[in-house]
């Protein structure tokens, strides 16, 4: 009977696999994927704000396709992070309405 080693993924080390992978994603190519989507999750902070989001939503966006467009750098993993950060931030001030209008 022939046992077969485990074979780790190619550019990994043992220090490498024993790191907690917080955000990944299938489609990244480089393995930057949750570093750049946390790296953005503040610009989603402040896009998630009712009056100042907008703007800063739509110039966000404006970069993200003009630098995608000339260096080709996935720019879907950063406006996922300012989406997640977007999220936090509406699921922020829901939760402080409905303890202003319920429980105040």
């Amino acid at each position: 009977m022939k046992v077969r080693k485990r074979q780790a993924k190619p550019g990994t080390s043992w220090r490498g696999a024993a790191r907690l992978a917080i955000l990944e994603h299938e489609r990244d190519k480089k393995g930057d994927f949750g570093k750049r989507a946390l790296m953005h999750i503040p610009v989603g902070l402040v896009a998630g704000i009712p009056i100042l989001g907008y703007p800063v939503l739509k110039l966000f966006i404006f970069y993200e396709e003009n630098e995608d467009l000339h260096i080709k750098d996935e720019a879907w993993k950063d406006t996922f992070g300012a989406v997640i950060g977007a999220t936090i931030t509406a699921l922020a001030i829901t939760g402080v309405i409905i303890w202003l209008l319920f429980f105040h």
